[in-house]
C-alpha cells in the first residue's frame, strides 16, 4: 500500500507540498461555497485550512487510517458523490495517477455545481524536475501512470466545457532531501517565477465549471393590434 501522507512529510514532498498550500491559501480566501472535495494528495488538513466552506470531503483510491477529514476510500473515475453538489473540487496529483486522465476531469465535471471551482495540481512534465529524473530513473511521486503536459490537460479542459481562470507553475528548486538546504535556495522559487515562469516542477489550473446558456425566449404579442375606440 502506497502512503502518500509519509511521502508528504518527508523532503521533497514537505517542500512540493508547502508551496501547493501556499498557492491553495491565495485562491480559497476568494471562494465561498458548502462543499469541497479533495481527490488524493495529503490527507492533511491543513491544506485546506483557508477554504470558507461548511464540509470537506478526502477521496483517495488507498485506505487512510488516521484521517480527521470526511474520507471515502473510492476509484477516481467514478467517484460515489451526488451530481453537481460540490462548489470545490480539487485534483492533487490525481490526473498523473490515472492512464485516463478525460474520465477524472469528466467525474469532476459532473460532481461539481454550476460554477463550480476546479483546480488543479500536477507534476509539470516539461521541467527541469524531468530532466533530472531521465538522469536518475527515479519516480518523482508515488503511484505515477503517466506524466501528462499542460497543453493537453487544457486541451481536456477545454473539451469539457471548463473556462481557464488562471495557472501558473512553482517549485523552482532542485528535489533537495535536507531541509536546511531546500531553506537556502528559497530564493530559486521568486527568480523562476520572473525568468521561467511555465518551467517549474509543479503546474497549478484554476478553471470554472461553464454550462451552455439558454436562448430566453422573447414574448410576442399573439393579438392583432386593436383600433381606439372613437
Amino acid at each position: 500500500m502506497i502512503d502518500r501522507d509519509a511521502w508528504f512529510r518527508e523532503m521533497p514532498g514537505l517542500m512540493i507540498l508547502n508551496e501547493e498550500k501556499a498557492v491553495l491559501d491565495r485562491i480559497l480566501k476568494t471562494m465561498r461555497g458548502n462543499d469541497l472535495l479533495q481527490v488524493s494528495g495529503s490527507s492533511d488538513g491543513r491544506l485546506i485550512s483557508q477554504a470558507r466552506v461548511l464540509r470537506s470531503f478526502f477521496v483517495d483510491n488507498y485506505c487512510h487510517g488516521q484521517n480527521t477529514r470526511l474520507f471515502i476510500q473510492a476509484d477516481f473515475h467514478c467517484l460515489p458523490v451526488q451530481t453537481e453538489s460540490m462548489d470545490i473540487v480539487l485534483l492533487m496529483h490525481t490526473l498523473e495517477c490515472s492512464k485516463t486522465p478525460e474520465a477524472v476531469l469528466e467525474e469532476a465535471y459532473r460532481v461539481l455545481r454550476p460554477n463550480g471551482q476546479l483546480i488543479i495540481f500536477g507534476v509539470n512534465r516539461w521541467s527541469l524536475w524531468q530532466l533530472s529524473r531521465l538522469w536518475t530513473r527515479r519516480k518523482l511521486f508515488p503511484d505515477i501512470k503517466k506524466y501528462h503536459s499542460v497543453a493537453k490537460i487544457e486541451r481536456l479542459l477545454h473539451e469539457n466545457d471548463f473556462e481557464i481562470m488562471q495557472q501558473q507553475t512553482m517549485c523552482f528548486r532542485p528535489l533537495f532531501k535536507n531541509k536546511a538546504l531546500a531553506h537556502t535556495f528559497l530564493f530559486l522559487e521568486a527568480l523562476g517565477q520572473f525568468f521561467m515562469p511555465y518551467c517549474g516542477g509543479i503546474y497549478m489550473i484554476h478553471v470554472t465549471k461553464n454550462i451552455p446558456g439558454m436562448t430566453p425566449l422573447v414574448a410576442q404579442n399573439i393579438y392583432p393590434a386593436q383600433s381606439p375606440a372613437r
